[in-house]
C-alpha cells in the first residue's frame, strides 16, 4: 500500500500492517495519517482496512475510503482528538474485536476495543 497523495485520511505513510484470513477474505489492517507535520501528527493517525480474496490482490479498501476506526466525534470520549493506532483483530464466537492504542489528553496511554459482527465493520 502507499499513501493516496490526495486530501484523504490516509494521504501519508500507511504502515504497521497486520493480515488475517476470515470468511474467505484476506484482511489487511494498517495505520496512516493525513499530514506528517507535527502537529497534527501523530494525533491524526487512524486505522484502515483493505480486503482481497488472494494475498496477491487486488486489495479493496472497505467502505468509501478504507477508514475503519478513528477518534470519537464526542468531545467527552477519551479518544476525541487522539490517535487511534496499533490495531489487533480477533474473532471470538461471532464477534470481531478490534483492539487499539490511543494517547490520553492528560498524558499516558489507553487501550480500547471496538466490536462488530462483520469483519469489515462498522466498529
Amino acid at each position: 500500500m502507499q499513501g493516496t497523495g490526495t486530501n484523504t485520511w490516509d494521504k501519508y505513510a500507511p504502515h504497521n500492517p497486520e493480515i488475517h484470513y476470515y470468511e474467505g477474505l484476506y484482511v489487511l489492517l494498517y495505520i496512516a495519517n493525513s499530514d506528517y507535520h507535527q502537529p497534527p501528527h501523530p494525533l491524526n493517525q487512524q486505522i484502515g482496512m483493505a480486503t482481497a480474496t488472494s494475498l496477491n490482490g487486488p486489495w479493496t479498501k472497505v467502505g468509501t475510503d478504507g477508514l475503519l476506526l478513528g477518534p470519537s466525534s464526542d468531545p467527552s470520549h477519551y479518544t476525541y482528538g487522539r490517535q487511534i493506532v496499533n490495531p489487533a483483530l480477533l474473532k471470538v464466537g461471532n464477534t470481531y474485536h478490534l483492539y487499539f492504542k490511543t494517547g490520553l489528553a492528560t498524558g499516558g496511554i489507553a487501550y480500547g476495543v471496538a466490536t462488530s459482527t462483520s469483519v469489515t465493520g462498522p466498529y
